[in-house]
């Protein structure tokens, strides 16, 4: 299978300095397996390169593309989802349902994963239901795209994740995967919001991908002020900070957060003079986090796979 990236020689010496951290087995608990026809941003937002580049993603694909940041992997699972975009609001078009509908034939080709829908704030309690009842679908995927706007951070959260999603998620215990705006938990509305939302639907799943999109010292504490009832849960895709990700773990006693790689998001560069793949960059992360844990195999085994596969409710 050819690549449409350019593997460096950068890449291949800085995953081996990982090498020995990464278990036998991974659950990726945040993957885009895409239609590149529902997803014109991302060559809006990448002018003259996207990593978005396959005309219709697939496990394999995934496969082949993180092979060289995943060095000694034997068995992969992943939670698949359809990447947001804006052009996913308008349903006369078609593409919200054929992106869902990718996704869940990729889990029905590999059984072994999970798939979770793109919802709309508009969705009723039935709809998302009748969507979540697919086999193999494990998980909700709300977007601030959904608002109809895809710059600022202004959106509050229910602007874009409805009730109705809480109530499936309670009904089925299947987690919902939040990107936050507007200041992540910093922010009071956001924080309030979480915290009141998770009271109410104790029964509910919440994860906060992407560390909850932590990045200064406010926003680090407030995760460590964040008070629930066990059913908040942390993502550590596309989170390159060491502090963030030690909250995550300390918050859940290591138990409530899950790995992922935010592909295809993982297969842009960062800066710097020798810039690596993104998803390189968080796995240094995670291993530096580990260490200064120093969290044993057990615990790395957990947060790699096993804590996935509680999350999505599915068998190790």
């Amino acid at each position: 299978m050819d690549s449409p990236y350019r593997i460096q020689e950068a890449d291949r010496q800085a995953a081996e300095e990982y090498r020995g951290f990464l278990p036998a087995r991974i659950f990726d608990a945040h993957t885009h397996i895409y239609l590149r026809e529902a997803t014109p941003l991302e060559e809006v937002l990448h002018p003259g390169y996207t990593a978005f580049v396959r005309s219709k993603c697939s496990y394999e694909e995934y496969c082949h593309d993180m092979a060289v940041m995943l060095p000694g992997v034997e068995k992969i699972r992943l939670n698949m989802m359809p990447m947001p975009d804006p052009i996913l609001n308008d349903r006369a078009n078609g593409l919200l349902c054929r992106a869902n509908a990718h996704v869940m034939e990729q889990q029905r080709l590999h059984p072994d994963s999970v798939a979770s829908v793109y919802i709309l704030p508009e969705n009723s309690a039935q709809e998302i239901f009748d969507l979540a009842s697919h086999p193999g679908v494990r998980g909700l995927k709300p977007y601030f795209y959904a608002t109809g706007r895809w710059q600022g951070e202004e959106f509050e959260i229910p602007d874009f994740l409805p009730e109705s999603a809480w109530e499936v998620s309670a009904h089925l215990r299947i987690p919902i995967i939040l990107h936050i705006k507007k200041q992540n938990l910093a922010d009071g509305a956001n924080f309030s919001y979480i915290e009141r939302m998770a009271r109410r639907y104790p029964a509910a799943r919440l994860v906060l991908a992407h560390c909850a999109r932590a990045g200064s010292w406010e926003q680090i504490r407030a995760i460590e002020r964040l008070k629930d009832g066990g059913n908040i849960w942390f993502d550590l895709s596309s989170c390159a900070s060491p502090g963030a990700i030690i909250a995550c773990i300390l918050k859940s006693g290591g138990k409530r957060v899950v790995w992922g790689s935010d592909y295809a998001v993982s297969m842009y560069r960062g800066g710097g003079d020798a810039p690596v793949f993104l998803g390189i960059g968080n796995l240094r992360a995670f291993c530096t986090a580990a260490r200064q844990l120093c969290l044993d195999r057990s615990a790395i085994e957990d947060l790699f796979y096993n804590n996935a596969c509680a999350l999505f409710g599915v068998e190790p």
